[in-house]
């Protein structure tokens, strides 16, 4: 809307600051344009690193036709807005600051769309393939373990649970339990997870239906006030809605992504996990429900790309000074290596590059640039998409990260 009805003369940021206000937390911008539109027109892009001196600013709205000096105190990038890559187009925020990194994804990834090795989400698969995780109303009650309650015993048909305060122990049939993950930060540095916790999935019957056990644990929920979310949003049968959801969303997948990181992964040495048999996660993940292994492994291995991860860091959406997240409809327009249009040597090369680490705990990401697992990982991918000279553009895509990390 603003671009279709306005000529953006400029557009600046606080790159010190979150905001320009006093006692904001939202990232605030400041946005000059006239009405009218102008397609070969250049939008000034100006981070300043403080807001003292700032009289003269709006001159770099024209410094490109007025050869203005910029001062020491900020950057300006000319972008014109009616000739960008789509992925860049999505989050204008992506044109401050540095612009080096961002030229380089530009050139990959639009040499691999002319190749057709890269393509967005929705010209690759369904859209219906990437689901949000299942949404619950109280975790300590609908996850097991939880706060309350630990495993202390499991077998192939049921869990046995005991209350940490009371000592009361309850034996859960599988039947009743879902496999999940449960928040991102508990996979962090392994690829291949294994889950250690449960969903409480109990179908919308009565309960003289169900187990005495299992009737004692949901009595338990109403009557300590844990479970008073569900019980509120969702009346006679609260202790179903994960049922629900696991029936008509279906979140089964292999590969999982994380709803939001740290963006300077500090903590973090992966960014998408993987599970060998098909399972559900939270809403703090987004669900890829493909059941072809060798698919699954490949999009792990893009998800956990150098490639991605710097994508990520320059076109997420900042929602804190530390946290940065892709919404669903993001990954649907993001770039993603074209399994479909690969040899099978390819497929089969970044399935072994994935495969040598996926077990392996990992360092936080920026400790492993450089090391050969993750230019093995990244080379096999630049293959795929067909760039020239791989080795050598993975290694200065390593660099311009590392320089981004140290900023």
């Amino acid at each position: 809307m603003l671009r279709e009805k306005y000529k953006i003369l400029g557009i600046l940021e606080s790159s010190s600051e979150t905001a320009f206000s006093t006692d904001s937390g939202f990232k605030e911008l400041i946005i000059a344009c006239i009405k009218g539109r102008e397609r070969f027109h250049e939008t000034a892009f100006i981070s300043l690193n403080e807001t003292k001196n700032v009289e003269n600013i709006s001159k770099l709205f024209f410094g490109r036709k007025l050869n203005v000096n910029v001062p020491s105190f900020c950057t300006v990038n000319y972008v014109n807005l009616y000739d960008v890559l789509e992925i860049w187009d999505m989050n204008w925020l992506v044109f401050f600051g540095e612009k080096e990194l961002r030229n380089l994804l530009s050139k990959i990834f639009s040499y691999g769309i002319k190749r057709r090795t890269v393509s967005s989400w929705n010209n690759v698969f369904e859209r219906k393939l990437l689901v949000r995780g299942v949404e619950i109303y109280g975790p300590d009650f609908f996850f097991i373990p939880n706060k309350f309650w630990k495993i202390v015993n499991e077998t192939y048909e049921k869990v046995v649970i005991v209350n940490e305060k009371s000592g009361k122990k309850l034996s859960i049939e599988k039947e009743y339990l879902e496999a999940t993950l449960r928040r991102p930060a508990l996979y962090s540095y392994r690829i291949f997870v294994e889950p250690k916790h449960y969903f409480i999935n109990v179908p919308p019957v009565e309960l003289n239906e169900l187990p005495l056990d299992v009737v004692e644990y949901l009595n338990w929920g109403k009557t300590s006030g844990v479970a008073d979310s569900a019980l509120r949003k969702f009346g006679k049968y609260w202790y179903s809605h994960v049922f629900r959801q696991t029936k008509t969303k279906k979140p089964y997948g292999k590969v999982f992504l994380p709803d939001k990181v740290d963006f300077m992964f500090k903590r973090r040495g992966v960014f998408a996990n993987y599970s060998d048999i098909p399972m559900i996660a939270s809403k703090n993940f987004y669900v890829i429900k493909i059941n072809n292994d060798e698919m699954c492994k490949v999009l792990t291995a893009w998800f956990n790309s150098t490639f991605f991860i710097s994508l990520l860091l320059v076109a997420g959406r900042k929602i804190s000074e530390h946290w940065t997240r892709f919404l669903e409809d993001d990954y649907l327009k993001l770039p993603v290596l074209n399994v479909k249009t690969l040899s099978e040597e390819k497929i089969k090369n970044i399935c072994r590059s994935m495969e040598a680490i996926v077990t392996k705990k990992l360092p936080p990401l920026p400790h492993q640039l450089d090391e050969e697992y993750r230019v093995k990982l990244d080379v096999s991918l630049a293959e795929a998409i067909g760039l020239l000279n791989p080795q050598k553009i993975v290694e200065k895509l390593h660099t311009l990260l590392r320089e981004y990390w140290k900023r």
